[in-house]
């Protein structure tokens, strides 16, 4: 029978093998789920997807008090911040998942090229361009792909001297 003898001193291999077993992926996990969250929701602040790309601006406009029209300044995306404040990590001992139960989060994430968008009363959706004032009962729209989930380089650093700070931390 083949085996490994130790010779010497072997308490401390002992206690960093112990400490390696107890090792709790759900904490690691969960280290992990926050520098994802983290990194998600200052893409909504820098309006850039993972790879550092920026996001197709929105083109929605808005009339000032004097009736002229102009597009919107507000940052995309965020217009109510229920999309950014959706963004939640769910941990486990197995892995953990970002994400959003936001219904429209997807068309946002892949984008859409044949959004149909119905007026729910009989009058019809009222929008403004650039030329003024339409109003019609269906409008198809283009909507750009506007990433905001994924992992980027620099999440992938972070993650990894996450998990060797906590390695290590088992091993002393």
């Amino acid at each position: 029978m083949a085996g490994v003898r130790l010779d010497g001193d072997i308490r401390r291999l002992k206690n960093t093998l112990r400490n390696m077993g107890e090792l709790q992926f759900k904490v690691a996990n969960a280290a992990i789920g926050q520098v994802l969250r983290s990194s998600t929701l200052q893409r909504f602040a820098e309006g850039k997807d993972p790879e550092g790309r920026a996001w197709a601006q929105s083109n929605k406009y808005t009339i000032s008090s004097n009736g002229s029209i102009r597009k919107s300044r507000k940052k995309t995306l965020i217009e109510t911040a229920r999309l950014k404040n959706s963004i939640k990590a769910k941990v486990t001992n197995k892995g953990v998942a970002i994400g959003t139960n936001t219904i429209y989060a997807a068309t946002h994430q892949l984008g859409d090229d044949n959004r149909t968008i119905r007026a729910r009363g009989s009058k019809g959706l009222s929008f403004v361009t650039p030329s003024g004032w339409r109003r019609k009962k269906i409008v198809k729209v283009t909507i750009p792909a506007r990433p905001f989930l994924g992992i980027s380089d620099e999440d992938m650093i972070e993650i990894k001297a996450t998990m060797n700070h906590i390695i290590e931390g088992a091993v002393e």
